[in-house]
């Protein structure tokens, strides 16, 4: 995938977004 085009990057944030969510849901559900 393509960092250096606009679209490259917004997915990049869209895909970074997903992966902290996915690691704060995992440590949610390990605290609870």
């Amino acid at each position: 995938f393509d960092i250096g085009s606009a679209g490259g990057a917004e997915q990049a944030l869209k895909l970074a977004d997903q992966l902290v969510a996915k690691e704060r849901a995992a440590t949610k559900a390990v605290a609870n």
